[in-house]
Order: C-alpha cells, then structure tokens, then sequence
C-alpha cells in the first residue's frame, strides 16, 4: 500500500476543485460532506498481473487550502508481494496532475509520502 497526502494552497477553491474532478474524470465521484470528497478507481496493471485499488481524499472545508490524501493498493505480486513500483506510479499520475494545475496558477503545493505502518495481529 502507497499513501500520499498533498496539501495545495489556493484563493480559488471552486476552480481548484472543478480542475481536479476534470484530471480524475473516470473515477468514481462522491460528495461525503459540505467541501469533502471521495474519489475512487481499480485498475488493471499488465505488469504485475494485478488490480490497483487507488482511493482519494479531498478536504477543501480550510480556506484557501485543501489537503488530499491518496492512497493505492492491491499492486503486490507473487510471495513477496513485490508491487514493482505499481503503487507509487498510480499516486504518482494523480500527483504530476496537480503540480501541472499549480504551477500554472502559481499556487503552492506540498507532497509527502507516508510511510505504510502494518498493524500486528492481535
């Protein structure tokens, strides 16, 4: 499992929200709250014979600011679970999208990977 969170700073939340439905058009949309959305999407990656889960949050309730959370899954292969890359590259696309809207609109954005912490069996 991959797990991205994406913080963008922008005056223009309703263009930065309409900007981002249009990058994941073929994602699953929902509304969960007033200013936060669901998105979500399977995959079928050829190169690891498998399907990616990849699930993304978006809080644009702060003003001027949103913060995303994406997080993919299901990319591991054979005993190892070897996920090739597959995990990263899917959050990834997500993420060179929202550089592209920010840059040319000249607003901040933040990246940072989370480190995937397994829960022990209890």
């Amino acid at each position: 499992m991959h797990t991205t969170r994406v913080s963008i700073e922008s005056p223009d939340l309703p263009y930065l929200f309409r900007a981002i439905k249009y990058e994941l058009k073929d994602w699953d949309t929902y509304s969960l709250a007033d200013g936060i959305y669901l998105f979500m999407k399977e995959e079928y990656y050829y190169r690891i014979n498998s399907e990616l889960m990849t699930v993304a949050t978006l809080d644009m309730t702060a003003p001027n600011k949103c913060e995303m959370r994406i997080v993919t899954g299901g990319g591991a292969h054979g005993m190892l679970g070897v996920t090739w890359g597959s995990e990263q590259n899917q959050n990834q696309k997500i993420i060179h999208a929202l550089e592209i809207i920010c840059e040319v609109k000249s607003w901040k954005i933040r990246v940072e990977d989370v480190p995937y912490k397994a829960k022990s069996a209890e």
